[in-house]
């Protein structure tokens, strides 16, 4: 009767440990979800660094192109006046 007094193990004892355990759990679960959500975040900055760079890229890209466009333009222009000098010339000539 003695042994089995002494192995009596109080409710508390068990509520508190099982509380420990389900913190523990639960404080273990959290630092792995705070982890896969480093690496996210840590994805998206890469992420977002690259869309960056092709921006900065399409950005001089389109400068370029515009520069392009004006000059083309102005050769147009050009080539417009031409055209009609010729053309005048050439009623000119006909006349």
């Amino acid at each position: 009767y003695k042994e089995t007094r002494n192995d009596n193990i109080d409710i508390s004892d068990v509520d508190a440990s099982a509380d420990l355990f389900g913190m523990t759990k639960e404080v273990s679960n959290l630092i792995k979800e705070n982890n896969e959500l480093l690496e996210t975040k840590n994805a998206l900055n890469v992420l977002k660094d690259d869309l960056l760079v092709k921006i900065e890229e399409l950005s001089n890209e389109q400068e370029i192109l515009r520069e392009e466009v004006n000059s083309l333009q102005t050769v147009k222009g050009r080539l417009q006046s031409r055209i009609t000098e010729v053309e005048d010339e050439l009623r000119k000539t006909r006349a």
